[in-house]
């Protein structure tokens, strides 16, 4: 598995309360933790956006950012121009404040995710005693999950609240479609950039069709 990890230990908080504390931007930024689904067409700000949500959005109650470990599972996630600085806090070695694990392993996506979900089981005690939240964002992979249909994805997304501590997943795809369907009915927020004419009404007429007059 090819990979960068960066495992310094994270600032421990001193209450429970503080350890949950989360600072939203607007009432518009999705609630933690969540299952986002982010679908664009090429070289619209997916993995920028993605980021953002990942390092920035988010913030405890010191201001800091409230993810103190990022995985990302992506083909290109050491190649893709839009992650260079991504890459640069990874290999930071002054950054003690957030582990940071970049993933490139996809030819074999279940075995991967298995991975990654023994390893947040593992530490998920220790997670929830130092306010380690985690957040997973499996980017530019739809290919790898049309095979994961039924399987070890949608097991992990039916399930994620349980895996780890405050885990959250973001799932970035071209096209609406190119997420199952159960993983679609089980998404917490869905964030579309760019979609113009069929693609957008597709979306539109699916989550009406899930969530009735609640979808607006």
């Amino acid at each position: 598995m090819n990979k960068y990890t960066l495992s310094k230990p994270t600032k421990i908080l001193s209450t429970k309360q503080e350890k949950e504390s989360i600072q939203y931007i607007n009432e518009y930024t999705p609630s933690l933790p969540a299952l986002i689904l982010e679908i664009s067409p090429p070289a619209c700000g997916k993995s920028t956006v993605a980021a953002n949500i990942a390092f920035n959005i988010y913030t405890d109650h010191k201001g800091e950012p409230f993810f103190k470990r990022v995985i990302w599972l992506s083909p290109s996630v050491l190649t893709d121009k839009s992650l260079s600085g991504v890459r640069k806090l990874a290999n930071d070695e002054d950054n003690d404040k957030i582990e940071i694990q970049l993933i490139n392993d996809v030819g074999n996506i279940e075995k991967t995710l298995e991975g990654i979900i023994e390893y947040l089981q593992e530490n998920k005690e220790g997670d929830a005693e130092n306010g380690v939240n985690t957040i997973l964002i499996i980017d530019d992979a739809m290919a790898f999950l049309q095979r994961t249909f039924q399987s070890v994805l949608t097991g992990l997304c039916s399930r994620y609240r349980h895996i780890g501590h405050n885990l959250s997943i973001i799932i970035c795809v071209q096209t609406y479609h190119g997420i199952p369907k159960p993983i679609r009915e089980m998404a917490s927020s869905i964030l579309v950039l760019g979609a113009q004419g069929k693609a957008k009404f597709e979306i539109v007429e699916d989550f009406e069709g899930i969530f009735g007059d609640e979808f607006e």
